[in-house]
């Protein structure tokens, strides 16, 4: 059994006032079981990493994490949050928390060793993975959680990818003990009597547009020619582009498929180059097929809402909810809109985190099929809970 406990404060200007805010809503002195561990989401913009230090300080266990430009835990204290904190602490589920080697010059050798070392940490095999990957504009976030479903084999991985409202402004960081990291990854293994159960929402195809176009040059996730013009000259020609620039903030979903693929993988526009060049989600293959999509408000509500009726019927020790920041963006002034949908439905009753992410890692099943491995996924809402 895990017990979790949640805080949540946006009293972050103040270091003394956001650590007591948050002490004491865990309680941690008279909750504590024998193993624990803490998961923590925070603002890039309005946490200063003194704060974030001097409160991983006050833990006795490890804490890990990524940046999110808002949370909410069932700790329910607001609407929102800028930083959120949930600890599971049990008797009998064991945790083993690390963080990898730079990832910058290559993912599979970090992701191996860090999961060969945390998984040697613990007596049985582990029954699950959390993933707080670094943000996909600096690191190739598909790569690190290939790596990591290679290197766990049977046992499933879940999580999600640093993210901020204005990734090229600033650097979100994956975050460990109280020290921040840009190019660095963190996994926690759960060794124990546990069954975690996986919802996963995606993009469909079906939402795209019957307009596809073939991408000519790219070099990695850099998109630079498609239908033989500048790549920034094709979006401006569809009236996505104003004065040489795209609006990244909008959602546009790009369902990016090689020649021999039988569908389509969703992706999107996370930056811009000083040529005028795209920079997508995930590298790109040349002559690869390309199609625009729909993302609406009505989409992500429907599928928060889905979710939500699911979880209402359940019971669970914890519940961890990864939503796309892109979701955020189709909610346009209604951003709050996911978390109001999960307050309302599910209360204090149920234990339950949720963050926004830069990409969302879960694992998938048909009915009555085995659990497929997870894959890194763009614009979906993802959940696990046990």
């Amino acid at each position: 059994m895990i017990k979790a406990l949640f805080a949540q404060t946006n009293e972050v200007d103040e270091v003394d006032i956001a650590i007591i805010d948050i002490m004491e809503q865990l309680k941690l002195d008279s909750n504590l079981l024998t193993n624990s561990i803490g998961i923590i989401f925070c603002n890039i913009d309005s946490l200063a990493p003194s704060t974030l230090n001097a409160l991983c300080k006050r833990f006795p266990f490890d804490v890990t994490g990524f940046n999110s430009p808002i949370s909410l835990s069932s700790a329910l204290t607001a609407d929102h949050s800028f930083l959120t904190v949930a600890v599971l602490t049990s008797d009998d589920v064991v945790f083993s928390c690390g963080l990898s080697k730079s990832l910058s010059n290559e993912t599979r050798e970090p992701m191996f060793e860090l999961y060969d070392r945390l998984a040697g940490q613990l007596n049985n095999p582990p029954r699950l993975a959390f993933l707080f990957g670094p943000t996909q504009n600096i690191i190739p976030a598909n790569h690190v959680l290939k790596d990591l479903v290679e290197a766990a084999g049977e046992c499933p991985v879940f999580g999600g990818a640093a993210i901020d409202y204005f990734t090229e402004a600033q650097k979100p960081f994956v975050i460990y003990n109280g020290q921040t990291y840009e190019d660095r990854a963190s996994v926690i293994l759960f060794d124990g009597d546990i069954n975690p159960k996986f919802s996963f929402f995606p993009i469909v195809e079906k939402r795209g547009l019957k307009n596809r176009a073939i991408i000519n040059e790219v070099e990695g996730k850099v998109i630079k020619q498609i239908n033989a013009m500048p790549a920034l000259d094709y979006f401006d020609q569809l009236g996505l582009a104003v004065s040489g620039r795209l609006d990244i903030a909008k959602p546009i979903p790009l369902f990016i498929a090689d020649a021999s693929a039988m569908a389509a993988t969703p992706a999107v526009i996370v930056g811009q180059t000083p040529e005028g060049h795209i920079i997508c989600s995930f590298e790109i293959e040349k002559n690869s097929f390309l199609g625009l999509g729909i993302f609406e408000e009505s989409q992500v509500l429907a599928t928060i809402n889905e979710l939500v009726e699911e979880l209402k019927w359940e019971k669970f020790d914890f519940c961890w909810v990864v939503s796309c920041i892109t979701r955020n963006f189709a909610l346009g002034l209604n951003h709050l809109a996911e978390f109001d949908a999960i307050r309302k439905g599910l209360g204090d009753m149920l234990p339950f985190v949720v963050a926004y992410s830069g990409g969302e890692a879960c694992p998938t099943s048909k009915r009555n099929e085995p659990l497929a491995p997870s894959s890194f996924n763009i614009l979906s809402l993802a959940c696990c809970r046990f």
